[in-house]
């Protein structure tokens, strides 16, 4: 049978195919209800004893009564809690399933796109902290393009302070610079303060790494502003931390230890330890560059004690390398040495358990992402018998098709075929018509090219003939220069010499070269006269030499003029033309040749 048989077959299969995939559709859309259930079921079992996971599990038991189920607010916090307590691989496999809830929607709402934008955030984040960077910004993009269309200015600016997250992360602070300061736009006009805290915050560690300090201190004091030290004390008193560690980078140390002390005491009263740790360690590295170096020992080992105490193992290092440090001040090279291989065997540990972390996560991710696929495909969800009778009536259908095509297709053949062999004869014809004018085309290029090289032949013998006549014309005047004085004669002659070479800047020569530009160039002048009508003829022969490409000390050459006024005549000439200077003028004006 012939392809177009075939291809009309196929058509007919495809569009009745596709009326099948969609009723499919639609009864895998109508068991997205189940799906989340059964994710709210596996959620349940995964619930520890804690009084907030008895809430959680009573707040999910009400809601597995609801028919659609729209409570996004409460099915997050299971999402905080595995994000917040480090399962990120978790949080990617509930997130995931949440986000295809909200997607497969039948007809999606404002608040259905709103909660899956809460999807993306924390889908974005938890695949940043397991170093899939590329995938996190996938999902913030997403997000970005969803909330443009639906207007959801808050959400765009925590996509876009996530996304300058990632920037800091690989130490491209401009960029990241520049997403915080639209997020930051964004909530000042939206009126989020706690958005802006986080904003501002980050602005002010950019500036930090791009060691701006006063800019680090003035964001770091707009960020303070948003913050209410009763309501926000951890935050309150990080910032306190951050704006000693600035001033302690500006060398103001009585400064940094104020903010400092002030912090330690405020977190030792709130329970803040890890907050309380970096506390100790920034005053400790004050009171080294104080050469206090007895309280910075203290400090740096109350540090160590508590961060071991908590079993922080990245605060343990930096405490050991602070006391490091120390040691090595003292000039104790040998307890400076012990207590930087303890730091370095715990950066080993912690960076081994860190990527056999990783690992797993990514083995993780990459299971569900298989089990994903394998559940949500629809062939599986279809049932048995539907499909044979299904296909039984497709096998009949197609059938009964090939039999009509090809009864009503056999004298299409023949009308096909002679329709070729008319083509066929038609394109031949073409080709012999296209193949004389390709003659005729080469033969008239053949002759511009000839033209083209007489007026380039023509302008390098006048350049060595102008040459030649300045080489006499400069030895004359230094002869000039050597005679007697009072040999007035001789000094008469040679200046006569001097005029008459002067003259030979004569007008045939500038017309046999108008003549043979013209024979190549046929309507240059015409058009730079139409242009530009304010142009002089000297303006339009120069005009003429750039076109053909000489350079400035070459024009120089030809017209006997110094090369410096040359270049005075280019310049007043791209003013008449209206060419700035970043415009290349050579190009410019060689577009005034084309036809």
């Amino acid at each position: 049978m012939k392809f177009y048989k075939i291809s009309n077959i196929f058509t007919i299969i495809t569009l009745f195919l596709s009326c099948f995939f969609t009723s499919s559709c639609n009864k895998e859309n109508k068991s997205t209800d189940n799906n989340i259930k059964k994710l709210l079921i596996s959620i349940q079992k995964d619930l520890g004893t804690t009084p907030e996971d008895k809430i959680l599990s009573e707040k999910i038991d009400s809601l597995l009564t609801i028919k659609n189920l729209d409570s996004f607010k409460h099915i997050n916090e299971y999402g905080k809690h595995l994000h917040y307590t480090g399962q990120q691989a978790k949080a990617v496999e509930f997130y995931s399933e949440l986000a295809f809830f909200y997607q497969s929607q039948e007809k999606t709402t404002t608040q259905d796109s709103k909660n899956l934008i809460n999807c993306y955030i924390p889908l974005g984040a938890a695949f940043e902290e397991l170093g899939l960077k590329n995938m996190a910004m996938d999902y913030y993009m997403e997000g970005i393009e969803i909330a443009d269309q639906h207007n959801f200015q808050s959400h765009k600016a925590m996509l876009l302070n996530n996304i300058g997250v990632i920037y800091f992360g690989i130490e491209d602070y401009d960029q990241a610079l520049e997403y915080f300061t639209k997020a930051s736009i964004i909530n000042s006009k939206e009126k989020n303060k706690d958005e802006l805290f986080i904003n501002y915050n980050n602005i002010a560690e950019v500036y930090m790494k791009k060691n701006n300090l006063s800019k680090s201190m003035d964001y770091s004091l707009k960020a303070l502003q948003y913050l209410d030290e009763q309501k926000d004390g951890a935050m309150y008193y990080m910032m306190h931390s951050n704006i000693g560690l600035t001033y302690t980078l500006r060398n103001d140390y009585p400064m940094a230890i104020s903010y400092l002390n002030n912090a330690i005491v405020h977190q030792k009263e709130l329970g803040l330890t890890t907050y309380l740790i970096s506390s100790y360690l920034n005053i400790a590295d004050v009171y080294i560059k104080t050469n206090n170096l007895d309280t910075a020992n203290y400090f740096a080992q109350e540090a160590l004690n508590l961060a071991t105490e908590k079993e922080n193992i990245s605060l343990q290092i930096q405490a050991l390398l602070t006391q490091s440090s120390l040691a090595k001040i003292d000039k104790n090279y040998a307890l400076s040495l012990e207590l930087l291989e303890k730091a370095d065997l715990l950066k080993d540990s912690i960076q081994q358990l860190d990527n056999k972390k990783k690992m797993e996560n990514w083995e993780k991710i990459y299971e569900l992402e298989k089990i994903h696929t394998i559940n949500n495909s629809i062939i599986d969800k279809w049932d048995p018998k539907t499909i044979l009778l299904i296909m039984t009536g497709i096998v009949t259908i197609l059938i009964c098709l090939i039999i009509i095509l090809y009864l009503t297709n056999k004298n299409k053949d023949q009308k096909i075929e002679r329709t070729k062999l008319s083509e066929i004869k038609h394109q031949k014809e073409l080709s012999e018509r296209f193949a004389t004018e390709e003659e005729k085309n080469k033969e008239m290029q053949k002759e511009i090219d000839l033209q083209n090289r007489q007026l380039t032949t023509y302008t390098l013998e006048k350049i060595r003939f102008n040459e030649l006549i300045s080489d006499i014309n400069s030895e004359l005047k230094q002869v000039l220069l050597e005679i007697n004085p009072r040999s007035k004669e001789h000094k008469e002659r040679i200046q006569n010499l001097l005029k008459k070479l002067a003259q030979l800047d004569i007008h045939d020569n500038w017309q046999e070269f108008q003549y043979y530009f013209e024979q190549v160039h046929p309507c240059f002048y015409e058009r730079l006269e139409a242009q530009f009508p304010s142009l002089t003829a000297r303006d339009k022969r120069l005009c003429a030499f750039i076109s053909l490409g000489l350079t400035t000390k070459e024009i120089a050459t030809i017209t006997f003029r110094e090369v410096r006024s040359c270049e005075s005549s280019r310049n007043r000439l791209r003013k008449k033309l209206g060419v700035s200077a970043e415009v290349d003028l050579t190009k410019f004006i060689g577009e005034i040749t084309k036809i």
